[in-house]
């Protein structure tokens, strides 16, 4: 799945593989890395973490929605050439 929303549509019956968030930097961080210099990317986080943390990756219901579902979430940068053909296609 792919989208540019903020509130990804993963209740939709069709069967997805990944999650696929498009935004301004490429993983998940402790704080926004546009605005904080020293924020640090997690290079790995399980959902409940991003909830008991309560980091802005995207909608909470969303990561619920992506944990009750076992649905893997990519985060990358969209601005990155080529890497919207590079992490779609890796989830073909």
């Amino acid at each position: 799945m792919f989208s540019v929303s903020p509130v990804p549509h993963v209740r939709n019956p069709v069967s997805y593989t990944h999650l696929l968030k498009a935004t301004k930097v490429e993983g998940i961080y402790d704080a926004d890395p546009v605005i904080t210099r020293d924020a640090v990317k997690f290079e790995q986080i399980t959902y409940m973490e991003i909830l008991r943390l309560g980091l802005k990756v995207m909608d909470t219901t969303a990561v619920s929605l992506c944990k009750d579902n076992n649905l893997p979430m990519i985060i990358f940068n969209l601005n990155q050439p080529g890497n919207c053909l590079l992490y779609t296609s890796r989830c073909v």
